[in-house]
């Protein structure tokens, strides 16, 4: 027996319809009325609990992985997927990422009549840390549905939002915040510090991404596009179009990714880098003089003396923030030069797509002199092996930036890795929006005491005239 079902009108199952289609051929497996069953979903969501999640090697889930609709329903809150991820290649996790994106330039430009897919893995890594927050906050799906569900789908219907916020308020319930506050203070200073950070990180983002000219500075670039909408801008990873131009790029099955990971390599100090493959090739240097371009034609191999490098890296540098953004695909050697007498610190964070949460694998602090260099062999196979104690042995400081009480922090990852441009702090802006509201308080009783005046004198006014009227009488 034979059926080629669709759920959607592309003829394709993505977003929800993939939901659909994951669930169902779940069902169709087990139940066992066909003798073959093959599934192919695409920007698949989260559909099933963890725990009874069953393998199938016939269901394939293709997936971008900074497109944010298959990282819900979280995995931090227990969720997974029915089958086979299979990634989409990208910057973050793709050495080799220009020479595919040579590949995907030419089916997008057949598409859509210009050649250049977008690309901005500053919005990428900013939608993860959004979400990060979010599962923070929000640290179970009990939580969403007995306090944000009907708020979220009030807003898709289009219901009216002061009654959906007042319901919201009602169960965020003032008193048991109070009672929080209270009763667990520990807790509550946790919580009050991170939607702190949260707020800053919200305006960091709006401030740089909309507010500030775009080209910030030669040594930072947001790779915001103005001729793109909001939209555009920041659900690309989420497009159809998108899916499309990396599926037919390539016949070739190494052109995917099965679990990559990927590594915030951070460096805080006044430094040089220079970036070595595997094969001891020179990869870029990164420095204040040195700018770095990913847009369109700028996306290329680098060049070192003639020779065109075969593997590429997403650097960013704002102040003495280095970040270097490591694909764990291959060795790479990082040589660091100290420009002053100083500490310097260095962060490993490691990510996967299949999971939010970043894992911290060492903060490393040493005392450098200018001029002096050092080598760090970054090998993937055996960083993410090394046990605490063999990281102790080596000299490494394991930790995790929060106290024992707390269980993640959003804010120290952030801080750990993201090197910070310029914005209004939540204080100065908390600042500014009371004073306009006492301006508008001023303004307003001003307002009021004039109208009273007037209105006094429009009253005294006939009585004035009639008693002025009754002694001419008489």
């Amino acid at each position: 027996m034979r059926a080629d079902l669709f759920l959607s009108e592309h003829k394709y199952a993505k977003s929800r319809s993939a939901a659909v289609a994951n669930l169902f051929a779940d069902d169709v497996n087990d139940e066992g009325t066909f003798e073959a069953v093959y599934a192919y979903t695409f920007a698949c969501p989260r559909t099933a609990r963890i725990d009874e999640v069953h393998d199938h090697d016939n269901i394939f889930n293709l997936i971008n992985p900074f497109d944010v609709v298959p990282m819900i329903p979280f995995a931090e809150w227990g969720y997974s997927r029915y089958g086979v991820d299979i990634f989409l290649p990208a910057i973050e996790t793709d050495s080799n990422y220009p020479e595919k994106y040579r590949a995907a330039s030419i089916i997008y430009e057949a598409d859509n009549g210009y050649e250049e897919p977008i690309i901005n893995p500053r919005m990428d890594r900013n939608l993860h840390t959004l979400f990060d927050y979010i599962a923070f906050f929000v640290n179970s799906a009990a939580s969403y549905q007995n306090t944000y569900q009907n708020f979220f789908i009030g807003l898709l219907r289009g219901e009216d939002f002061s009654v959906l916020l007042k319901q919201l308020l009602r169960n965020l319930s003032l008193p048991g915040i109070v009672k929080n506050a209270i009763g667990e203070q520990v807790n509550f200073r946790y919580q009050a510090y991170e939607f702190y950070h949260f707020l800053d990180f919200i305006i960091e983002t709006a401030y740089t991404a909309f507010l500030e000219d775009r080209d910030l500075s030669a040594e930072y670039q947001t790779y915001w596009d103005d001729s793109l909408t909001i939209r555009e801008n920041i659900a690309h990873n989420h497009f159809d179009k998108t899916y499309r131009y990396w599926l037919f790029a390539s016949d070739d099955a190494s052109f995917l990714n099965f679990g990559p990971k990927y590594a915030h390599y951070a460096i805080l100090g006044d430094v040089d880098i220079e970036v070595y493959d595997e094969n001891g090739d020179f990869i870029q240097k990164i420095s204040d003089s040195e700018t770095y371009d990913i847009s369109g034609e700028g996306l290329r191999y680098p060049e070192y003396n003639g020779k065109e490098s075969k593997t590429f890296l997403y650097a960013e540098r704002a102040g003495n923030m280095t970040l270097l953004v490591l694909p764990e695909d291959q060795v790479f050697t990082v040589y660091i030069y100290s420009n002053a007498d100083q500490e310097i610190r260095i962060a490993y964070v490691q990510y996967s797509p299949e999971k939010l949460r970043a894992d911290v694998r060492y903060v490393y602090y040493d005392t450098y002199d200018k001029g002096e260099g050092f080598p760090e062999v970054f090998d993937p196979a055996t960083e993410s092996e090394l046990t605490e104690e063999e990281l102790r042995e080596m000299g490494v400081l394991v930790t995790e930036p929060w106290s024992g009480d707390i269980v993640y922090s959003p804010t120290a990852i952030r801080q750990l890795t993201s090197p910070k441009l310029p914005h209004p702090s939540p204080i100065v802006l908390l600042v500014i929006l009371l004073v306009i509201f006492v301006l508008l308080i001023i303004v307003l009783i001003l307002i009021i005491k004039l109208i009273v005046k007037l209105m006094i004198r429009l009253f005294r006014k006939p009585e004035k005239e009639k008693a002025e009227s009754g002694s001419n009488s008489k």
